[in-house]
């Protein structure tokens, strides 16, 4: 703050799958004075129309990626599926398109994808880990998966839950 003597904010990079070599904004992350003596730090995502644009492309190309994966003849492979799901949250979360509840939706959908070809993911995050700071600060989402891959792919866990339904 003593060096701007202003409000400022960061912008993360986002860089694109289906477009390689383009990169979009990501979150911008600000600070704000907050009278009489405080600050204000919070996460924002620029909802500009040509950013919109820009998402949308970038998750309709993973998720054609997703389909194509989950339709192979000889059945998705595992590991591609589950890194194309986590690419898929990267993009979401880096678009933030709710005010509220985006990380939350996103994993959720994460949690649905790996469901739709008969795996259960078993795990939290480790203790101090909230799942869309990684996706946030990463530039790439291969960076992001190589981050959370750690602790998600072990707890990847055969189901036939919707066997059931």
């Amino acid at each position: 703050w003593d060096v701007m003597q202003q409000g400022f904010y960061v912008e993360t990079p986002c860089h694109s799958l289906a477009r390689p070599g383009k990169s979009m904004a990501g979150t911008r992350i600000t600070l704000l004075r907050k009278e009489p003596d405080g600050f204000d730090f919070t996460i924002r995502t620029p909802g500009t129309p040509p950013r919109w644009v820009e998402m949308d492309a970038e998750m309709t190309h993973v998720w054609r990626l997703l389909q194509n994966e989950a339709r192979r003849k000889e059945g998705p492979d595992l590991d591609k599926f589950t890194e194309l799901a986590l690419t898929f949250y990267f993009y979401y979360v880096n678009f933030g398109p709710l005010s509220r509840g985006t990380a939350a939706t996103g994993y959720i959908a994460f949690f649905a994808l790996m469901l739709s070809i008969g795996y259960d993911v078993q795990c939290s995050p480790p203790e101090g880990t909230q799942v869309d700071w990684p996706a946030i600060l990463s530039p790439t989402p291969a960076d992001f998966v190589n981050e959370v891959k750690k602790w998600i792919y072990p707890s990847r866990v055969k189901t036939d839950i919707l066997d059931d339904c």
